[in-house]
This record gives C-alpha cells, sequence and structure tokens, in this order.
C-alpha cells in the first residue's frame, strides 16, 4: 500500500478521534437540554423519532467512518496487487 493511503488512514483515524473527542461534551448539553422539553411534553412524537435517529447517527458516526476506511484500505491493497504495482 502507497505511503499517502497509510497516511490517510492514520489521519482519519485521528480525525474521527478529535471529533468523538470534541463533540462529545457539545452533543451532551444538547441532549440534557433536549430531555427538558421532551418531559415537558413540549415536543411531538415524530419530532422525537427523528431525534433519536440524529442521536444515534451521532453515535454510530465513528465507527461507520472506521468501517469505511478499513472497506477503502482492503480494495485499495486489491487493485494495487491486481496491477502488479
Amino acid at each position: 500500500m502507497a505511503a499517502y493511503a497509510i497516511f490517510f488512514i492514520f489521519l482519519a483515524i485521528i480525525g474521527v478521534g478529535l471529533y468523538s473527542i470534541v463533540f462529545n461534551d457539545v452533543v451532551n448539553e444538547i441532549i440534557t437540554i433536549m430531555n427538558t422539553y421532551i418531559t415537558a411534553g413540549m415536543l411531538s412524537t415524530e419530532f422525537i423519532g427523528y431525534w433519536e435517529f440524529v442521536i444515534g447517527l451521532l453515535i454510530a458516526l465513528p465507527m461507520l467512518c472506521l468501517i469505511a476506511i478499513t472497506i477503502w484500505a482492503m480494495v485499495r491493497a486489491i487493485e494495487r496487487r491486481n496491477h502488479g504495482i
């Protein structure tokens, strides 16, 4: 695998880690604020469903990025092997 591909993988992993570290506190504060509105009954059931979906995506995003990087690295390695480079 090319040096720039390995560098990109490490850069992406570091970026995903920084995303998780930096935005964890922000997301926790937003969840705390929204929980007060949810318990007060000020939000519709439809909005709460969308809210839970967004929170689920925020939680799953680092893992989805790591899966995408892994798949990209495997495809890249197969391409390089087939071309004999």
